[in-house]
């Protein structure tokens, strides 16, 4: 009896909370039918390995098997474990036949570890970037992704596209964001996240969805909603319930028969009362300036300046205004809070530039170059630039792509990547093009120039020789993946590593492989990122699997292996000790003899690409996060540290002319004086 009122109770909840799709709402219509509108919501399916193949073929046959058939789907992101086109068209297989309309964003796993970067997501699922119009709502599927990079950020292309977008959308009409990464959370996502939710402001946005978090939550920020799908392969989704102007939000575990109500908002809510109103985002400021504020109705208000102690403000309702002074240079983050248990209700960064010069470049993804007298670099929107020590433009010329890699400056030559599949030679005073050698995949990894010889690796998986003076192709030898590691050569080889998880020494001259280790167990960890470091007939390399190892450059002979904190960024030589920067945020000495830990220093922030550099005895580093840190070289300490950019950095900094100069995704070039 038990049982069979059971089976009663369940078809009877299925029977209220699967309530049906009309079968007269196709996608596109601008009329609200009576019957609410169903949308499953997915995130994170990363098909590619056992168990998410798993949970997705568990979900089909579960959403299958619904009493009722709803006709899309969003997926918010890492639909796939390493941007394979097969694993794309595995879910497109899947999906087709059981929704009329499917709808995704672009992951960082979608990109990361695809040699064609973005192309093979935009070719077999969706576009970058692109909106629909249904139901009475504007729906946006936004990119946060970088290419090749875990990080998010929204790109200046993007941007513009927003704006455009926007104009069309009337001021009264729901718009839903959809994105991969957070574009606001408890960290920092995406670098320039604030920017792109100020571009809704004066909109209604009664929310935001996203992925990546692998964890169903959400927060608020500026009385919005920001929600995060849990991930697909966890066995669970969402199932989305427009009515009227509610949208209902129930979270539905794969294999079980009830939904529970999850979340629910007014798709015309009450904008958020609780506001900073001065300075302006990104504002230059003084040392010492006023904030001007609004508040709602705030348990215990306050104002934070980066980590600082917070500043209590009255609990009155209305605007207000409070000093605030800076300790130092650089950018800071303003956080206005409801109460301590709360996140922000709003945020706004401000410059406040003192002797640091912020020169408007463009996006600046890779490192910079140097002769010595210029400082080379390259942009996200293919322009290439040489400066002069005072900063003035030397010259600039346009590309074919996006600049994904370092250039590197020989003699009178410059020499860059693109992810349009080229390879420039480009003299050093003109930027005249003296050369072009042309793939049909990115070029993701530095250039590195010994004698006459350019080493590159392509997005085609294989690495080249090329003579620096005419441009041909002297020698090409497959690797097992592509490479965004700058190789080195010494004593007639060359040392790369790919995301094969395999590191490989090559005969200069012909290019056969000599000798190669693999470092890791999966892609995931391969040795493909960061230089290696040559001294002394040893070959020093850096993995993301928690180790560091010494191998003898001749025979590959492993000298000794060290467990240190993981790392991308290239170890710098020091005296007889070799420094090693760490996604943890450490910096670890390694003696290069014993291969024992000398001593090690937590710093406040991550290290990915960048790699330190040394002045004397003096160590320079800058983390992910735009944070720079001056440290010396005998004790360790820290001289200096301060953030220098507001973007993310994946660039290693050159020194010319008395100043270090640092270039970041925020789209400016920085230079310090180092005196």
């Amino acid at each position: 009896m038990k049982k069979i009122y059971f089976v009663l109770l369940t078809f009877f909840l299925a029977g209220v909370l699967f309530w049906p799709l009309s079968s007269s709402t196709a996608l596109g219509e601008e009329s609200v039918a009576e019957n609410p509108l169903w949308v499953v919501l997915i995130a994170d399916s990363h098909l590619g390995f056992k168990k998410s193949n798993e949970a997705f073929q568990a979900f089909l046959k579960d959403v299958s098997t619904l009493p009722f058939k709803p006709r899309i789907v969003i997926n918010n992101g890492d639909v796939t474990e390493i941007g394979d086109p097969q694993l794309f068209e595995l879910y497109k297989k899947g999906i087709d036949p059981i929704f009329e309309e499917s709808y995704s964003v672009i992951g960082n796993h979608d990109t990361r570890w695809s040699p064609e970067g973005k192309k093979a997501f935009a070719r077999s699922i969706d576009p970058r970037y692109y909106s629909k119009d249904f139901r009475g709502i504007h729906w946006m599927f936004l990119d946060s992704t970088l290419e090749h990079q875990t990080q998010g950020h929204v790109d200046r292309k993007e941007i513009r596209w927003i704006q455009s977008d926007l104009k069309d959308v009337p001021r009264d009409t729901p718009i839903l964001v959809f994105s991969h990464h957070p574009f606001q959370w408890r960290g920092m996502s995406v670098d320039d996240g604030t920017d792109v939710v100020s571009l809704f402001q004066g909109y209604n946005v009664p929310a935001f969805f996203n992925g990546h978090g692998h964890k169903l939550e959400r927060i608020q920020f500026r009385g919005i909603p920001f929600i995060e799908n849990d991930a697909l392969y966890h066995g669970n989704y969402l199932l989305f319930k427009k009515s009227g102007d509610r949208v209902e939000l129930f979270e539905k575990a794969i294999g079980q028969p009830v939904l529970q109500s999850w979340f629910e908002f007014a798709l015309h809510p009450k904008p958020s009362t609780s506001r900073i109103l001065s300075p302006k985002l990104n504002a230059r400021v003084k040392n010492i300036f006023h904030v001007r504020y609004a508040l709602g109705n705030a348990l215990a208000p306050s104002l934070q300046v980066d980590h600082e102690s917070p500043i209590s403000l009255p609990k009155k309702a209305g605007t207000g205004e409070v000093s605030v002074k800076l300790g130092q240079a650089g950018w800071h983050l303003l956080r206005l809070y409801s109460s301590s248990e709360s996140p922000p209700e709003d945020q706004t960064w401000v410059f406040s530039p003192d002797k640091i010069k912020a020169i408007p470049l463009g996006e600046i993804y890779a490192g910079l170059a140097s002769d010595g007298k210029d400082v080379f670099l390259g942009t996200l929107d293919g322009n290439v630039f040489a400066l002069g020590k005072t900063g003035e433009i030397r010259w600039k010329r346009s590309l074919d792509g996006n600049v994904l890699a370092a250039p590197c400056a020989d003699h009178d030559k410059v020499f860059v990547g693109t992810k349009g599949g080229s390879l420039y030679a480009l003299g050093s005073k003109s930027g005249n093009t003296l050369w072009k050698f042309k793939r049909d995949f990115p070029f993701a990894a530095p250039p590195y120039v010994f004698g006459k010889t350019l080493f590159v690796g392509n997005g085609d998986k294989n690495f080249y020789a090329i003579d620096t003076e005419t441009g041909k192709e002297k020698w090409e030898t497959a690797l097992g993946n592509f490479t965004e590691m700058q190789a080195v050569a010494d004593q007639g080889k060359v040392f790369v590593g790919a995301w094969d998880h395999t590191f490989y020494a090559l005969d200069a001259e012909d290019g056969h492989v000599i000798w190669k280790k693999n470092i890791g167990k999966a892609i995931y960890y391969s040795p493909a990122l960061a230089r290696p470091l040559v001294a002394d007939g040893v070959v020093h390399v850096i993995g993301k699997d928690h180790h560091a190892y010494a191998f003898d450059e001749k025979t590959g002979e492993e000298k000794w292996t060290l467990e240190i904190a993981d790392g991308f960024a290239s170890p710098l030589l020091l005296s007889n000790e070799i420094l090693f920067p760490s996604e943890s945020g450490h910096l670890v000495a390694v003696d290069r003899d014993k291969g024992e830990i000398s001593w090690q220093k937590k710093l406040d922030t991550a290290f990915y690409s960048a790699s330190p550099i040394a002045q004397g005895e003096a160590i320079l580093l800058v983390g992910v996060d735009g944070r720079f840190f001056i440290l010396d070289g005998k004790t360790h300490e820290t001289r200096v540290a301060l953030r220098v950019s507001r973007g993310f950095n994946f660039s290693t900094p050159v020194i010319v002319g008395g100043k270090i100069w640092i270039g970041s995704l925020d789209g400016y070039l920085y230079a310090i004086p180092l005196h």
